[in-house]
């Protein structure tokens, strides 16, 4: 599920689209969801030139296209996009995560879908603080 900022202009708006995402399982098609952050991340949908980006990928699986999947994040992070993982049950490739992901710290890992609230406080507060060391470097 993709969140479009401009579509969600208050925080109680986001928090309730935060809050409808479900994980439905299938394929981990990840090139496809980085290919589509692409456009997310452009003014139309509400991105901003003087705000950093952050990406959280969640997955459950093995990437269809490795390949692809890794050049996809390579992209997103040559454009300055921060991308988080979190790995969601046994058979989340780990390896395959942290070569979309650098550093290795943001990537987090769940048993279920139902444990993502475990790790909330964690994620968000590595988030803030690389929010943190972006606006100490403009």
């Amino acid at each position: 599920m993709m969140i479009h900022f401009n579509l969600l202009p208050t925080k109680e708006m986001l928090y309730d689209g935060l809050d409808s995402i479900q994980f439905h399982g299938g394929d981990a098609r990840l090139q496809l969801g980085l290919l589509y952050a692409q456009t997310v991340f452009t003014e139309p949908y509400g991105d901003r030139e003087t705000a950093p980006n952050f990406l959280i990928v969640i997955s459950g699986g093995k990437s269809s296209e490795p390949h692809k999947t890794k050049a996809m994040s390579a992209r997103l992070a040559r454009k300055g996009v921060k991308i988080y993982a979190i790995g969601l049950g046994a058979s989340a490739d780990k390896e395959e995560l942290k070569t979309i992901v650098y550093p290795s710290i943001h990537i987090f890992y769940v048993e279920n879908s139902e444990d993502l609230s475990s790790i909330k406080d964690h994620l968000v507060g590595d988030i803030c603080r690389d929010w943190n060391r972006t606006q100490t470097k403009v």
